[in-house]
């Protein structure tokens, strides 16, 4: 198979990586994507490092079967803790969501900057180093928000209850007066709405999905391995029943046409 028609590898801990997946679809539509969620074992922010990483080692060598071109960790927990791991087992270039999230992020130049995720990329200090790296002179203010993902597996996403837990995690943050929040887990832009009412409309809110589907398009083309005909396709592949997925298909991607099917992990 030519290499420019071979898929995207998209994989993450659950359904929050199809905010990843509507990106690239929307900037690269003829590309093929294959799209790998442990929706059975989701979620993994709150798991030990080794774990994260035997899980993340069980997702490559996953979507390593299908062949794909490149592959795309939509997942910032796996990109802050097992990104050595998946690189060390991959067949292919990989793209993590971290450093294109927080180059965008610092492109507006702000003096206080905000990031929530899952307990175990907070506790990494991936984002915090990465800041410093870049630009050191930005405070950063870090706030774990472990029950996000679960509140958003269960399709929880903008009612009171995520109001109100969204109000317990970021009071610390609108206490440092940020002027920008990154999103520092690909579920978190599918309750995007109650985090602005309650960290405030005046605030920046960045997520990974537009900055990476932006840094894989860069990098596919520096490949020279842009698909550039024929009519891209996408192939949900999830761990445990699929079934309630596909009626939000049209709210998550934008469509219902992709095929969604449940697949076992290939032993490590």
């Amino acid at each position: 198979m030519n290499e420019s028609q071979k898929p995207i590898g998209v994989f993450d801990s659950g359904i929050g990586g199809l905010t990843v997946v509507k990106a690239i679809r929307n900037i690269l539509p003829l590309e093929n994507i294959i799209y790998l969620g442990d929706t059975a074992r989701v979620p993994y922010g709150t798991r030990g490092r080794a774990t994260i990483i035997q899980f993340a080692r069980e997702l490559t060598a996953t979507i390593n079967q299908f062949n794909p071109k490149i592959i795309v960790v939509a997942c910032n927990t796996m990109s802050a803790v097992a990104l050595q791991a998946i690189v060390a087992a991959a067949d292919v270039p990989v793209i993590n969501v971290i450093l294109p999230t927080i180059q965008a992020a610092l492109m507006g130049k702000p003096k206080s900057l905000g990031v929530i995720g899952t307990s175990a990329t907070m506790r990494s200090g991936a984002y915090q180093q990465m800041i410093a790296k870049l630009s050191p002179s930005t405070r950063v203010h870090v706030q774990a928000c472990p029950l996000f993902v679960p509140m958003i597996e269960e399709g929880m996403r903008n009612g009171p209850a995520a109001h109100l837990i969204a109000q317990t995690y970021l009071r610390s943050l609108k206490k440092e007066r940020i002027q920008s929040l990154i999103l520092g887990c690909t579920h978190y832009p599918l309750m995007r709405s109650t985090i602005s009412k309650v960290i405030g409309r005046d605030v920046l809110i960045h997520d990974s999905a537009q900055a990476t589907a932006d840094t894989l398009k860069e990098v596919l083309s520096s490949k020279e391995i842009l698909k550039k005909n024929g009519r891209g396709n996408c192939k949900i592949f999830l761990t445990d029943d699929p079934s309630w997925v596909k009626g939000l298909l049209p709210s998550l991607i934008g469509s219902n046409k992709c095929v969604v099917k449940k697949i076992t992990l290939s032993a490590i």
